[in-house]
């Protein structure tokens, strides 16, 4: 199984492709074949080693992942092999396969595209915590989105409107605007 590696904490080309032997499952666990993975600010920030928890080298980067159960330990019951699923361990997903809880998982709705699902909880999950947690935005409110053409920016236009809430999107070229 192929993965890619963090070897020392640096610039991304530092990066390697190694091949790693599969382990085991373990109870409760299942093996997804990953379809795609996301590539998230913070993977940048831990494979520099300048993120707020530093991540003992050598490491499997990749926070977010989109595939399909291959296997599963003998006691699962709340999936089922072939399902998608997207989910976020942390690391780990830049390989070919990565070994989840079920806890972890959550099905891909039909009809998203595998690269959508590797991109959806971290930018999504971030937007709804500032702006419903930290924010606490309310229905009627105006919220102006700075980088709004990046992941994180576009799930919060998305997440500011479901709340109910007017947005003002800011972007920094003619190029992003059309995003």
């Amino acid at each position: 199984m192929q993965s890619i590696i963090c070897q020392q904490h640096g610039a991304p080309e530092l990066l390697v492709l190694e091949d790693r032997p599969e382990q085991p499952l373990q109870t409760g666990q299942v093996r997804v074949a990953v379809k795609a993975a996301g590539v998230n600010f913070v993977d940048s920030l831990l494979i520099g080693g300048t993120y707020q928890i530093k991540i003992p080298t050598p490491f499997i980067p990749g926070g977010d992942i989109a595939g399909v159960i291959i296997e599963m330990a003998d006691n699962v019951e709340s999936v089922k092999m072939g399902d998608r699923v997207l989910a976020s361990p942390g690391i780990g997903g830049f390989s070919e396969q990565v070994i989840l809880n079920t806890a972890q998982l959550t099905p891909i709705p039909e009809g998203m595209s595998d690269a959508t699902a590797a991109t959806f909880i971290q930018a999504n999950v971030t937007g709804y915590f500032a702006l419903a947690t930290r924010g606490q935005i309310k229905s009627g409110e105006t919220l102006l989105v700075l980088g709004a053409a990046g992941g994180t920016g576009i799930a919060a236009i998305h997440m500011a409107k479901a709340l109910g809430a007017s947005v003002i999107a800011a972007v920094s070229s003619s190029k992003k605007l059309e995003a």
